[in-house]
Formats: structure tokens, sequence, C-alpha cells
């Protein structure tokens, strides 16, 4: 329902700033509500980001489905703004860490580090 809003504004304002201006004030505005009723705000974001994706299904939802176009509008018009902000996110999440709270010595980290360094290459 957000997206078909946010097609027709776009559409008939031709404002080239309008979707990344309102794609961050809504994930912003969700990150609020999830703090609001007590959930982490990264949850919120997440929601509002997966809401708008192209793959995002509901069953019998089809009337507030994203068409596959307007959700690549969507990618290539925050795609800036994501490579800006994404090491950032992984930077403060990286350093909220708690290093002491790892077992070093357990069998089980190594090994599931291990296994994620092979995938990673």
């Amino acid at each position: 329902l957000m997206s078909q809003l946010i097609g027709h504004l776009d559409q008939r304002l031709e404002n080239p700033g309008l979707i990344p201006v309102t794609i961050v004030s809504l994930v912003i505005f969700f990150a609020w509500l999830a703090h609001w009723f007590g959930a982490p705000e990264l949850l919120g974001g997440f929601a509002a980001g997966i809401a708008l994706s192209r793959r995002f299904f509901l069953p019998f939802g089809i009337a507030i489905r994203t068409s596959t176009e307007f959700s690549e509008k969507i990618e290539s018009q925050m795609k800036p703004i994501v490579q800006l902000f994404a090491p950032i996110f992984f930077v403060a999440v990286g350093l909220s860490l708690d290093l002491r709270e790892i077992d070093w010595g357990s069998g089980f980290f190594w090994g599931l580090s291990l296994t994620l360094v092979i995938i990673a290459i």
C-alpha cells in the first residue's frame, strides 16, 4: 500500500529526490514505531525494507504487492545511501560486541568460525 502511494506521488510530482527521502523517512518511522512497542529499532527498519522489497509477498495480499519496476527504481535510487550507511552499520555493530563474552577455547566457536571462513572464500 505504501509503495503504491509513493509510486503515485513520484509520477505526479516528478521530484527526483522524493523516493529516497520518503524511503528513509519510512524506515525511520518504522524504527521509531518498533521502539515505541519495545522492540529493537533495527527490527522496525528491517520490516520497512522487507515490505518495500521486490520479493515481499503476503498470501491474499495481491493488492498491496510492490511492482517489480517500482522496486527496481527504489533500489537504484537508494543504492548510494545504502553504500554510505552499510559500512557505518557494520562498524557500529562490531564496536558494540563484548569480546569478553566469547568463549575462545570452545571447539564450537572455532568450528563455526572455520566454516564461515570457508563459505566466504
